[in-house]
C-alpha cells in the first residue's frame, strides 16, 4: 500500500545553498562575540577608573578635614602652654587665628562644663558667651576620650545654619585636669565645590554619605535642597 507522506530528499543545491548560509554566519556570530567581549572590557576598565577616581576624591576630603583638625590641635596646645587669659584676650586670639583657617565659620573655646568663655567671630548685638553646649554629642565624646573629635555631617546651632562638621580638641592643666576644650565648626561648601569640579564621566557622579549611609551631597543639590554655587 503507497504511503500516505512523501519523504524529502534535498538535492544538492538545496545542501550547497544551506551550506554557505551557515558559513556566512560564522563571522557575524564572531564579530558579535568580539564586540560584547570589548564592551564588557570597557565597562571594567570605567569601572576601575571611577572607583580611582572615588578614591582620590575620599583622600582629599579626609586631608581638608585632617588639615583643619590639626590646626584645632596646634591652637590647644597654645591654650596649654600659656598662661589663662580673660574671655576677651582669648576672643581677640581666635580672631587673629580666624583668617588663617578660611573654611572655618568660627573658632570657640568651651570650658569643661562645655559653656562657651570665648569666640571669634563674637557679634555685640547676639553674643554666643554663656552658651551650653554640654548636650552637644561632640562634646561629650571629647570628654570621654580626652582626644580630638570630629562630629557627623550636621546644620549648625545658635552659630551657624550652614552644613558642617565641628572639629573638638581639648587641653588640659599641668596637672592634668581638663581646662576646655578648642571648638571649630567647618563649612562644608569648599568640599561641594571640589567634588563638584571632578569629572567621573559622561554618565557617573559622586555622591557623598555621611557615617549612616544617609546621602548628603550630590552634583548640584546640598543636604537642605538648596543649589550650590
Amino acid at each position: 500500500m503507497p504511503s500516505r507522506f512523501r519523504l524529502f530528499r534535498p538535492g544538492f543545491a538545496t545542501y550547497l545553498a544551506l551550506a554557505l548560509t551557515l558559513t556566512a554566519l560564522v563571522p557575524l556570530t564572531v564579530l558579535t562575540t568580539l564586540q560584547l567581549s570589548q564592551i564588557e572590557r570597557n565597562r571594567a576598565s570605567a569601572e576601575r577608573q571611577q572607583m580611582r577616581l572615588a578614591q582620590e576624591l575620599a583622600r582629599e576630603i579626609e586631608d581638608y578635614i585632617d588639615q583643619h583638625q590639626r590646626s584645632t590641635i596646634a591652637l590647644a596646645h597654645q591654650f596649654e602652654t600659656a598662661p589663662a587669659h580673660t574671655s576677651q584676650a582669648t576672643s581677640a586670639l581666635l580672631s587673629t587665628l580666624l583668617g588663617s583657617f578660611p573654611g572655618f565659620t568660627g573658632l570657640y573655646v568651651l570650658d569643661s562644663a562645655g559653656i562657651m568663655r570665648a569666640a571669634s567671630p563674637l557679634s555685640p548685638s547676639r553674643s554666643p558667651l554663656g552658651s551650653d553646649y554640654s548636650d552637644r554629642p561632640y562634646f561629650q565624646k571629647t570628654l570621654a576620650l580626652k582626644a580630638p573629635v570630629i562630629s557627623s555631617i550636621r546644620n549648625g546651632r545658635n552659630i551657624t545654619r550652614n552644613l558642617i562638621v565641628v572639629l573638638t580638641t581639648p587641653f588640659f592643666d599641668a596637672g592634668g585636669a581638663l581646662r576646655g576644650v578648642v571648638m571649630a565648626p567647618l563649612a562644608l561648601q569648599a568640599l561641594w565645590a571640589m567634588i563638584e569640579a571632578r569629572q567621573f564621566g559622561k554618565d557617573a557622579y559622586a555622591v557623598v554619605s555621611d557615617a549612616a549611609g544617609n546621602a548628603v551631597f550630590f552634583p548640584g543639590i546640598g543636604i537642605d535642597g538648596v543649589p550650590m554655587s
